[in-house]
């Protein structure tokens, strides 16, 4: 009967305990952690960052190299505007040869697997013309990644930029 009894008062104790909301936790919680050192960041807070008007610095300096500062002088834009064009051209061309090595691989196919089916025939076929669209297209972006450059040394040839602001360092 003592059992029956110190068990039913443990679960009465036990049942007051969790009837407790989580909102009242949450509450207590929040008033102890007040009293810690450092700032406990809440959901309030998020939502108060989420709806100010201004906006963070990291996307303002995001955004800021579209348009160059003020303070930059012509030699550094042109320099700039140069190699970013020459970046781009290097780019272009790195993707012609991986998509020319990937056709010389798929006409030099030596694979001695299946070599009677014409499915794979067909496949290897279907892949070259795929690869061939990719070197035209890859050939395509490379011509304007050139012309882009040539564009820019005329203008500045005919804005009287020293030629030696779009030279490579």
């Amino acid at each position: 009967m003592r059992r029956l009894a110190l068990l039913a008062l443990l679960l009465a104790v036990s049942g007051s305990a969790l009837a407790q909301s989580l909102g009242e936790v949450a509450d207590r919680t929040k008033k102890e952690r007040k009293g810690a050192t450092g700032k406990v960041y809440t959901n309030d807070d998020l939502a108060e960052a989420h709806s100010a008007p201004e906006r963070p610095a990291a996307s303002a300096a995001a955004a800021a190299p579209a348009q160059p500062p003020a303070t930059m002088d012509p030699a550094q834009r042109w320099r700039r505007d140069a190699k970013t064009r020459r970046d781009a051209i290097a780019r272009a061309e790195a993707k012609v040869a991986a998509v020319q090595a990937r056709i010389d691989a798929l006409l030099l196919d030596r694979d001695p697997t299946n070599v009677a089916d014409p499915n794979r025939m067909q496949n290897l076929e279907a892949e070259r013309v795929k690869a061939m669209q990719e070197l035209d297209a890859a050939k395509e972006e490379l011509a304007k990644a050139q012309q882009a450059l040539e564009d820019l040394e005329e203008e500045a040839r005919k804005n009287g930029v020293p030629p030696g602001w779009l030279r490579e360092p």
